[in-house]
């Protein structure tokens, strides 16, 4: 979390977006004589796209088969892709 007065942010508002953008800070707190008063944080549009297969090699089980397409793809299926 970064703490800027608000003349620093009207400054360097670029650079303060960059470092949201870049994952440097997860928020920005604004304040004025002090005390906070806003937050800039990341927008979340909603786009990232989900991971399949994320849990290959931490999962296991003896009567399931992860390498089997038919079963992966009607999982990829229950799951819209």
């Amino acid at each position: 979390m970064c703490f800027v007065n608000m003349y620093e942010a009207k400054t360097n508002l670029s650079r303060y977006v960059e470092k949201l953008e870049n994952g440097e800070e997860k928020e920005i707190v604004l304040c004025r004589y002090g005390k906070k008063v806003a937050k800039i944080v990341l927008c979340d549009d909603g786009t990232t796209k989900k991971r399949l297969g994320a849990g290959i090699g931490i999962l296991s089980g003896k009567d399931f088969d992860f390498e089997n397409e038919e079963i992966n793809a009607e999982i990829a299926k229950e799951f819209g892709y």
